[in-house]
Order: structure tokens, then sequence, then C-alpha cells
């Protein structure tokens, strides 16, 4: 039986940068013997609401045709703990089909959580950011805090993988001060490329708010290729930070979601952290970091000169050239034609010669008869 480890998320707890790096060292974690494998199908994963056998199979097959029996097989994959859109309805459901068609692998998880009200925040500014205008009211209400129980979602995975294969680890302010996320990510998967990485980038960031009311201004006039390219320039230049608060819960329900899940986070705490990364306040130093809209607009109306003005030179000079290659034609042509015209020349003169000693000939052969 190969080992496999599945990394799942969840959504908003540092995936994409974690992936990025994966990736980045893809040869140097397969010298150490880990195997990164594809995961095909994340759209229809992570919006899979019912149990299918056929979908099962193939997800079983996907992974199979990659597996190394002598590697520590390795997927990252945040869809495969629920659909962010409601948020995490269907967990059960793919907890059920990822242990089914990895059952015959010694399959271990590893998972990120995000204390519950930072999760639901920084999952609506996702979907804002992939132009997703579902009201903030449509995406949430307390019906659904059910789904972020992360003990029992903790629980539930233990009961097909094992406790023991189950790895649970904070997303917090307060755990990555000395160390990245990036490091403890390889030190799960006893990886020192990874464990002892320097780069810091940050990925898929939220915007401030600032930004995300220019964005919405700008996205409805830009196709999807430009919103794209809009929505980096301000994730780049005005993020709202990894761990900035945002204000989509007011403070009353802010703690409504603190309190509700306070001991069950605790218990997760004691169970396998060093303390509770979840008891914290955010720090002022983070609250102060502000954005006008003013200045965002500005700095796209900057960017979009500068870049016209980059275009315009690029132009010239792709202008200049081609002129230049039209003079050196012409100037090529007149050469050949020149040369051409004196050879032609030169054999009519040979012709002409020819036909001269002819008729010579034939009047000297008339005037002897």
């Amino acid at each position: 039986m190969a080992r496999l480890v599945v990394h799942i998320g969840t959504h908003k707890t540092g995936t994409s940068v974690i992936q990025h790096f994966l990736k980045k060292n893809k040869e140097q974690l397969s010298d150490e013997g880990i195997n990164l494998l594809k995961f095909k199908g994340r759209r229809e994963t992570q919006k899979l609401d019912r149990y299918s056998k056929a979908f099962t199979q193939s997800l079983k097959q996907n992974i199979d045709l990659q597996i190394s029996h002598d590697k520590i097989n390795l997927i990252s994959f945040e869809g495969l703990s629920g659909c962010l859109e409601t948020l995490y309805s269907n967990y059960r459901v793919l907890a059920d089909t990822l242990a089914e068609a990895t059952n015959h692998h010694n399959t271990e998880l590893i998972i990120f959580f995000r204390r519950q009200d930072q999760f639901i925040q920084s999952s609506y500014m996702q979907m804002m950011h992939q132009s997703n205008n579902i009201a903030f009211s449509d995406f949430y209400n307390r019906e659904k805090l059910n789904n972020l129980s992360w003990l029992s979602f903790f629980e539930y995975h233990s009961k097909h993988f094992g406790q023991e294969n189950v790895t649970v680890l904070p997303y917090s302010p307060i755990r990555f001060i000395n160390e990245s996320i990036v490091n403890v990510f390889g030190k799960t998967i006893d990886s020192s490329v990874l464990s002892n990485e320097k780069e810091n980038r940050l990925k898929n960031v939220g915007f401030s708010p600032e930004a995300l009311h220019v964005f919405n201004a700008l996205a409805e006039n830009l196709n999807e290729r430009e919103r794209k390219k809009i929505r980096r320039n301000l994730q780049e230049k005005y993020h709202n930070g990894i761990f900035r608060e945002y204000k989509f819960l007011d403070v009353k329900e802010r703690d409504y979601i603190v309190e509700k899940f306070k001991d069950e986070n605790a218990i997760l705490a004691s169970n396998h952290w060093d303390k509770n990364y979840f008891d914290f306040n955010l720090s002022e130093e983070n609250r102060k970091k502000k954005f006008t809209t003013e200045a965002i607009y500005n700095q796209i109306v900057v960017a979009s000169l500068k870049n016209e003005r980059r275009l315009e030179s690029e132009l010239q000079s792709v202008k200049n050239r081609l002129r230049r290659l039209e003079i050196s034609f012409w100037d090529h042509l007149k050469i050949i034609l020149y040369h051409q015209f004196k050879k032609s020349t030169r054999i009519l003169r040979r012709q002409s010669a020819r036909q001269e000693s002819f008729m010579h000939e034939a009047v000297k052969v008339n005037h002897n008869e």
C-alpha cells in the first residue's frame, strides 16, 4: 500500500501559497522522495453534494495513475474540504468520497483551521474576488454555522481515516511569528526544502475594503481577462494583509460566533496544539493600514497611463524597425535588379553579336553565289 498525504485546506488558510511553493519546488521535492500529484476535476469535486459511484471511481483512477509506491504521494486541494459558496454544507459527502477512493492506500490528511468568524468573512471576500455578486446575507446565516464546527469536521474525517492519520494545524496570526506557513507545512510532510524556505510570498490575499469598492465599480465593464489583471494589481498593492479584520460581520454577530465555538476550539487546541491559537485579538497595528478610494483610482489611472506610454513606445519601436526593414528591402531589391539588368544586357549583347555574325556570313555566301 502506498503512502498518500492529502492536504484538504481548509479554504483561506494559506493554501495558495503552499501550492505555489509545492509547484515551484516540485523537482527538489521529488529528490526528497515526495511525489506531487495533479488533482483533476476541481470544480466538479468541490460542488459534489451527493454520493456518486462513477465520480468516486473516476477519482480513484486519477489518483492511482499517478501513485508512486516508493515515495510519499502528496495532494493539495482545498476543494476537498467542501464548497465555499455553501460554507461546507457538503463536507461529509466529500469525506465519504475521498475515503472510498483512497481506502487501498495508507492515507493521511492535513487540515488547517481558521477561527470561524475570520473564515466566514475571508471566504466572502473570496466570493467578491471571483465577481460572485452574492449578498452577504445570502452567503452567511446562523443555520450554516453547524457546518463550521471544526471539532465535528475533525471527528467526521477521523472516523474514516483514523485520528492518528489526521493532522490538525491552526491558521492564526499568533502562530506564524517565527516561521511561515510553508515552513510549518514542510515540517509536517518531512520536507527540508519547504522547512527551510525563506521566501514568504503572499498569494490570493484579500482586498482592502476600498480596493473592493474600486474592483466592484470596474468589474462589470471588464472581461474575465481584464478582471483578473486588475484583481492581481489590487491584491498586490492594496491587499488587506493575511490577518486583517473585515467588517462584514458586525461586532455582535462576530462575538456570537466566537463564543459559539469557543469550547470546541479549546478542545481542538488542547488535543493538538501547544496552546489555543484561536484565542487572540487582532493587534491595533493590523488595523491601522488604510487606503483611500481616491488613491487607488489615482494609482490605476497612473498605471494605465504608464502602460499606454510603454505600449506607444513599443509600437513606435516596431514601426521604426519595419521602416528600416522596408528601406533595406528596397535597397536590396535595387541591387538585385541592377545586377539582373547588367546580366540581361550582357546576354542581349552576346545574342546581338551572334545575330550580326550570322547576317554577315549570310551576306558573304550570297555574294559568292
